[in-house]
């Protein structure tokens, strides 16, 4: 929420309980601190457990281990931003690794497994999507070696939905 405070005030900076008054482009602009509900979803409770299992795994390696698994970070690529594929830590290689491998019910890795090479994106010529059913069509598979695996879940709000 915003509101422009009356003429009878000068500007002013700071915060009073949950209203913070700043001034933005000239203007003395008042905000109300929005409060989370602090509910969250099974899939979100779910997740976040896992991605805290797999921090806490992290902090236990020996320095072998995290070695090794800065060696392998050094190879994977991170999102390409601008272009460029970000850097990725010890620790973001060892959380990617093992949250996909804990997806697909796969015990977690302590040691770094061997850079073979990058999984190759997934190809497809088309897709059709409906409440029952995922069509692609020309789904090119790279080797026998490689599985595509799918994980669905249900829309986060009848207008949020992430793929």
């Amino acid at each position: 929420m915003k509101a422009l405070p009356s003429i009878a005030f000068n500007e002013f900076r700071g915060s009073a309980g949950d209203v913070t008054a700043r001034v933005s482009k000239g203007r003395q602009v008042l905000s109300a601190r929005t409060i989370p509900s602090k509910d969250k979803t099974p899939a979100q409770a779910v997740s976040r457990n896992r991605l805290s299992k797999i921090s806490r795994s992290y902090k236990k390696l020996s320095d072998g281990q995290i070695k090794a698994w800065a060696a392998l970070a050094e190879k994977m690529k991170g999102i390409s931003t601008f272009g460029q594929a970000a850097e990725l830590t010890p620790h973001n290689a060892f959380v990617r690794i093992n949250s996909n491998l804990q997806m697909v019910g796969e015990p977690m890795l302590e040691d770094a497994p061997a850079y073979i090479n990058d999984v190759p994106e997934v190809l497809y010529e088309d897709l059709w999507i409906s409440p029952d059913m995922i069509v692609f069509t020309g789904l090119e598979q790279p080797s026998e070696d490689h599985v595509l695996v799918f994980k669905m879940t249900s829309a986060l709000s009848p207008g949020v939905s992430s793929g």
